[in-house]
């Protein structure tokens, strides 16, 4: 492997200090004083004693001696402001591979086009690499950066940050940035998540069967959401599909929608993501508490050999009696059909959406036990018509959901916007704890703008 040449972090600062000339000249000038001295002594020493007064003489003429300068007192040295390195956020601004350059105008391109290519540098010897829709993320120190150990090389030089490989075939050249120039190209606002957040590195187990296993091997916050990483394990002969079937974060029903095959016999490394604007709406800033909810299936008869296993942990160290729910969103022109010691339900908006015309709600389970949401006998405009809304959520947990009439089924009955009358009953379920369903509420609702 070749060697790379070792390039220094700061540039070193030379001093050139001028007035040596000065110093010698003070030097003759005083050796002259003392001569003139010694010389006056000894005349007056050779001089035969008189006892008459001397006659009067004019004074000798003063000799012009010259005054010596004083030295010039060097200007003291600055002191060179410590060296930062590289911590902090670069965003790519050139790179080279196998000879060929791609520049500055390209790069930009990217950006415009939502496409974010930038890495975040911590003082901890920790970073974070965002490239082209892949994340990664690994450790630092004054030789080089590594992930998942292979080693890269790298320099700090005119105020650009390189990453190099160690045979020098691919070198990345970052400028400086921030997080709200990130933020910004992702079309996302800042303060979504606390990334200098400190998460456990410790692995967890949140499934183990006979068939499979799930472990947590880290936690990622990053401006694209929170990624949860797990190792799976298909301890089968058949191929099996790995899936979340119901996540809450800090007390907030949130679906990650993942789903990953595996082959038997074989393992796999993915990450369960977490989306920054439902984080957002749900005013979460850390992940102090994820309750899983995993289930394992036969990829070719879809039957479940594990379902909704349920496995709690706590990312940064709290309890399940140190989390609070952040508020709920409101809407001053929202709707709350319920608000009882059980259950609040709220339809905070509504309008167009990509599927069809939309309800947008919220929902919080105020009860003990797991609790089940659905609408039934819906109307628009006292149209009869199909609405699909189903939610499940576990005691004490609350969250945000569609309620969605497709835009075939408006077609098909004949409705026509605006809409401006809504009809439907919520229908409540709870599971008590023999696993058998008891029915809170049948109850019938209109809404109009």
């Amino acid at each position: 492997m070749k060697k790379l040449v070792v390039f220094l972090l700061a540039g070193i600062l030379t001093l050139n200090i001028c007035g040596c000339g000065s110093a010698g000249s003070s030097e003759k000038t005083e050796t002259k004083e003392e001569t003139a001295e010694a010389a006056e002594e000894s005349k007056a020493e050779e001089a035969p004693a008189k006892t008459e007064e001397p006659a009067e003489t004019e004074a000798p003429a003063p000799t012009d001696t010259p005054t010596p300068e004083p030295t010039p007192t060097p200007e003291p040295t600055p002191t060179p402001e410590p060296d930062p390195g590289p911590v902090g956020v670069w965003k790519l601004c050139e790179m080279t591979t196998d000879g060929e350059t791609v520049g500055k105008d390209k790069i930009e391109e990217l950006y415009e086009n939502n496409t974010i290519v930038y890495i975040d540098i911590k003082e901890d010897g920790t970073f974070f690499f965002s490239f082209g829709g892949q994340d990664v993320s690994g450790t630092w120190d004054e030789k080089e950066f590594v992930v998942e150990d292979e080693p890269a090389l790298y320099k700090v030089e005119d105020g650009l940050f390189y990453l190099m490989d160690e045979e020098g075939t691919t070198e990345y050249r970052f400028e400086p940035t921030d997080m709200e120039f990130v933020y910004s190209v992702l079309g996302v606002e800042g303060g979504i998540l606390d990334e200098d957040a400190k998460y456990t590195t410790d692995p967890v187990t949140i499934l183990d069967t006979d068939d499979a296993v799930i472990t947590v091997t880290g936690y990622e916050a990053s401006p694209k959401g929170l990624a949860v990483n797990v190792h799976c394990e298909n301890k089968s002969d058949k191929a099996l599909y790995f899936t979340v079937s119901g996540s809450v974060v800090n007390r907030y029903v949130i679906d990650p929608q993942w789903a990953v095959k595996i082959e038997g016999g074989e393992t796999m490394d993915s990450a369960i993501k977490y989306a920054p604007e439902v984080l957002k709406d749900c005013g979460i800033t850390t992940a102090d508490e994820i309750i899983f909810q995993t289930s394992i299936a036969d990829s070719d008869t879809y039957t479940f050999l594990a379902e909704n296993v349920e496995y709690t942990v706590y990312p940064t160290g709290k309890s399940a009696s140190d989390i609070v729910p952040a508020p709920r969103m409101t809407n001053e022109d929202e709707g709350i059909c319920m608000d009882n010691e059980d259950l609040m339900f709220v339809i905070l908006d509504e309008g167009d959406n990509d599927l069809g015309y939309a309800y947008d709600c919220y929902f919080e389970n105020r009860t003990d036990k797991p609790m089940t949401i659905t609408w039934h006998s819906v109307t628009l405009n006292d149209i009869e018509a199909t609405a699909f809304f189903a939610v499940e959520m576990p005691a004490g947990c609350r969250g945000y959901d569609d309620a969605v009439i497709l835009t075939s089924e408006l077609e098909e009955m004949g409705i026509e916007k605006p809409i401006t009358k809504l009809g439907f009953a919520l229908q409540v379920y709870v599971k008590e704890d023999d696993g058998s369903n008891t029915k809170l509420y049948d109850n019938s609702f209109t809404v109009t703008p």
